[in-house]
């Protein structure tokens, strides 16, 4: 039998959030690895607090004492039991290397801008962006602004409970990110009219920079920087093609050295693998992602289908070739994707429902996405052609199937895949009324709750 951690630690691969779930106050331990939920009572996780990598059970127990919160050794032994039975536990203190500083590759400060042409953001200031993710990322000095902040303002959570660490139950940087907590699945300040509060009181630049920087996702390809819109959030699709609202980079800024300075670009690999066994140089991605997005939004092809299209790219790709001069294929091929992405979907909205509280908007859009993949025929569901062609064109010019760590025809397939579950969402009978562009939501979602490898088994040559 495997000893217990003699100085329990949480896991730093462990998220900690801090949730209001029907008035009631919830800690939420999220594995990163395994997408296991666990619940544990305030009071535990101020005893979680103090188990640093440092401190033995009787250590424990005395800093328990100190704080008010100690009732029992065996109540503390049995914590730190299941908690370990969990397998999220480690034992000791972190090991933390400090390398010697050198020199970072940063793209060069002339380096040039390239925005999605003609995109122009118009935000609807409904909030949905701000109520569809489980985290909201605060620098030290963006949660020190926010916890004065909250001395005056009528939130509905303890300030103690405000902030937890991003990752773990201590921070073992004094530069690491917070994550707020969130009620209902809110962010802590989105106030009840759907705007936020630190914007509201304190001005735009006083939001936290992920906030400020969102929706623009900036890449790197050797030549540019390609900026482009991340494509969760339905006021991307609503923009699309309108003359309302803003560029995605300020009046004048054309180079790196105009973004600002926390802005780090994405680099894309060096060669691009196409597969597991062909590669290009990125010189070839630039003039691939121009002719994908003009085939695209161009006005000879109406009616191209953009799922069939992402999948024939993928499959010449096979053989090695990069080009956007396919025909759309059929989208057969696609079933296992999609099995994979129900068996996935199916058990997110288990655990969502499990603890998540009626109004939140996570667990619906997860019920939601479950539900219509029972009950719709995936592939006999009509097509939204507009939404479905911009998807596909502004991520093929902002270089984003090609940075997230796999093939370009592994991520085609999952973005054709993705597509068609948005289509069954549109046509199932539980969709929301109020809630437009399923594809949105659903991208939101694969990121947020965890179903981002659900297809890292299937076949992707």
């Amino acid at each position: 039998m495997t000893a217990r951690p003699h100085r329990p630690r949480l896991s730093s691969r462990i998220e900690v959030r801090f949730h209001i779930v029907d008035d009631e106050e919830h800690v939420v331990l999220l594995d990163t690895h395994t997408q296991q939920v666990l619940e544990i009572s305030v009071r535990d996780w101020h005893i979680l607090e103090q188990a640093d990598g440092s401190r033995d059970l009787d250590a424990l127990c005395l800093a328990a004492t100190r704080l008010g919160f100690y009732r029992g050794e065996s109540e503390i032994r049995q914590l730190l039991e299941e908690l370990d039975d969990a397998g999220v536990l480690d034992d000791g203190l972190p090991h933390i290397t400090r390398a010697p500083p050198v020199p970072v590759d940063r793209s060069p400060k002339d380096r040039p801008l390239e925005p999605l042409p003609g995109f122009r953001l118009y935000c609807d200031g409904r909030g949905t962006c701000c109520r569809a993710y489980g985290s909201v990322p605060f620098l030290p000095e963006e949660a020190l602004r926010a916890r004065v902040h909250a001395q005056d303002a009528s939130l509905p959570i303890a300030r103690s409970l405000l902030f937890a660490p991003l990752r773990g139950a201590q921070r073992d940087d004094a530069s690491e990110p917070f994550a707020v907590a969130l009620v209902q699945g809110r962010c802590a300040f989105l106030n009840l009219n759907n705007l936020c509060d630190l914007h509201s009181a304190l001005g735009h630049d006083k939001k936290p920079f992920a906030c400020q920087a969102y929706p623009a996702v900036y890449v790197d390809d050797g030549v540019a920087i390609r900026v482009s819109p991340t494509p969760e959030c339905a006021c991307i699709f609503d923009s699309a093609g309108g003359h309302r609202g803003s560029g995605l980079v300020s009046p004048g800024a054309t180079r790196r050295e105009h973004l600002h300075e926390m802005v780090e670009p994405r680099p894309v690999p060096d060669p691009v693998p196409l597969t597991e066994r062909h590669a290009t140089d990125r010189a070839a991605l630039r003039c691939w992602s121009v002719s994908v997005h003009r085939r695209l939004l161009g006005e000879r092809e109406p009616d191209l289908d953009a799922p069939g299209f992402a999948l024939a790219m993928a499959a010449a790709m096979a053989d090695g070739a990069l080009s956007a001069d396919v025909a759309p294929t059929s989208l057969e091929a696609l079933r296992p994707w999609v099995q994979a992405f129900r068996s996935r979907a199916e058990d997110v909205a288990e655990t969502q429902d499990a603890w998540r509280g009626a109004s939140d908007l996570s667990r619906h859009v997860a019920r939601w996405i479950s539900d219509a993949l029972r009950d719709a025929d995936v592939f006999a569901a009509p097509p939204r052609p507009e939404t479905e062609r911009f998807y596909l064109a502004s991520l093929a010019w902002g270089h984003r199937v090609a940075t997230g760590g796999r093939t370009l025809a592994h991520g085609l397939r999952d973005r054709a895949t993705r597509m068609l579950v948005a289509r069954a969402m549109a046509s199932s009978p539980s969709r929301p009324a109020a809630l437009s562009h399923p594809l949105a939501l659903l991208e939101a979602a694969v990121r947020n709750l965890g179903i981002t490898g659900y297809a890292d088994e299937l076949d992707s040559r």
